[in-house]
């Protein structure tokens, strides 16, 4: 018997066709878990797009984030721009200072790992959009929102399918310079990775010609854009029917946040996150400044929502989706009624008058009308003595 031959018979038997075709399978599922598990716990790299111009120093957050710290004049709201940065606001709301005077109140994953250093801001590597993905970031049609009537409606549904909102505003028009509320930070489940959820605070002016401009600001689960169902701060602009969203519309300063970035969700019936978010018209520029957290993050130029410049004639608090109603979820994921560490809010709701005091929101300055989704996701007030919580949200409409 040749052992030799015995030996290398027993060591490489004949391989198949089938075989073969089953190790190639096996590798593929290994591949796939792999990039799934990789997906989970962030974008992988191949998938995210290169580093801008002008980056100056490079972290890497806990999450898988990567965030770059590029140089202030080469953001993307001021490539192939010929406006003046402002550096700071000519004025700072109730209870703030200035950014460089405090450390960083609002947490984000990236923060643990270094700090962009004067002069940079945090931008965050997005993934590359497949070709194939029309992104859409929605709003209602203008007139269910944005009319130069005194409008009395209050709180109402708003919703053309395949998207879906309920928006409260007060009854403050003309003169609304800007607003503060405490946004309830939650991670909503979306259907399909171009679906997306999120809760805001939004800015309306009209000019009476069926031009309009809107701001907003929130935190926002948009799988396709962020590459993940991590909730996300983020700013958006609408002028002439054109939105656009982060640092393609804003103009940012602070060098600690970053718009994009992550943000901590609340626990079911434990600790609760929230976003302190004020926005604010400044009158000598007619920029809009952003404060996160008692400080100045940046400001939406005012050519950018030029019909704001004089001030908002409504401004909305409201939780929306699109997309899928079927499995996507509003706030929590959980009705309104469920109540405080279960259902979402919005709490310290509060207008900016003309002499630039903020003025606390009551139950009067709202009036309920009838809500067209109930079975999906509904709201509800919640107030005492001192504030108004609004409750809203939902798990969707079922099949």
């Amino acid at each position: 018997m040749d052992i030799a031959n015995s030996s290398n018979s027993v060591l490489n038997p004949p391989i198949d066709s089938w075989d073969v075709n089953m190790f190639v399978l096996l590798l593929a599922a290994f591949l796939l878990n792999s990039s799934f598990i990789q997906a989970k716990n962030g974008v992988t790299s191949s998938r995210l797009a290169t580093p801008p111009m002008g980056t100056r120093k490079t972290i890497k957050g806990s999450n898988g984030d990567i965030i770059d710290c590029v140089d202030i004049y080469r953001q993307p709201a001021l490539i192939n721009s010929s406006h003046s940065i402002q550096m700071k606001p000519s004025f700072y709301p109730e209870g703030t200072r200035p950014s460089h005077h405090l450390p960083a109140k609002l947490r984000q994953p990236w923060q643990k790992h270094g700090r962009c250093p004067h002069g940079t801001i945090p931008i965050r590597r997005k993934p590359k959009t497949p070709p194939s993905v029309k992104l859409k970031r929605a709003l209602p049609s203008k007139p269910a929102f944005a009319t130069n009537e005194y409008h009395q409606d209050g709180p109402q549904w708003l919703y053309s399918d395949p998207y879906v909102t309920t928006g409260y505003y007060p009854l403050t028009w003309p003169g609304n310079y800007g607003a503060r509320a405490m946004l309830n930070v939650w991670k909503p489940k979306v259907a399909r990775s171009t679906d997306w959820s999120q809760v805001n605070m939004l800015f309306i002016a009209d000019d009476g010609d069926e031009n309009y401009s809107v701001l907003n600001v929130g935190w926002i689960v948009y799988p396709v854009v962020y590459g993940d169902d991590m909730p996300r701060l983020s700013v958006c602009a609408t002028t002439l029917y054109k939105t656009k969203c982060d640092l393609d519309c804003f103009v940012q300063t602070n060098n600690q946040y970053g718009i994009g970035d992550a943000l901590n969700p609340s626990t079911f019936n434990g600790p609760q996150s929230e976003i302190d978010v004020v926005v604010r018209l400044d009158k000598t520029t007619a920029n809009w400044w952003l404060f996160v957290q008692d400080q100045a993050i940046g400001y939406w130029p005012n050519e950018t929502v030029p019909i704001l410049q004089y001030g908002a004639d409504f401004v909305y608090w409201r939780g929306d989706i699109y997309g899928d109603r079927i499995g996507t979820q509003m706030g929590s994921g959980y009705f309104a009624d469920k109540g405080f560490g279960k259902a979402a809010y919005i709490r310290g709701m509060k207008y900016i008058n003309g002499s630039g005091a903020e003025v606390l929101l009551k139950m009067e300055d709202f009036s309920e009308t009838s809500n067209n989704l109930a079975a999906c996701y509904n709201y509800w007030f919640n107030s005492n003595n001192i504030d108004v919580l609004f409750f809203y949200g939902g798990p969707g409409c079922e099949a």
